[in-house]
């Protein structure tokens, strides 16, 4: 259970760093 909410936390950053960057790189543009 506990592997499987780390398996989350890891998701959800990687989706909010790829949230941020596009949103960075929309903003150069």
């Amino acid at each position: 259970m506990e592997d499987a909410h780390n398996i989350y936390l890891i998701f959800y950053c990687f989706k909010r760093h790829d949230f941020y960057t596009n949103y960075e790189d929309n903003r150069i543009l």
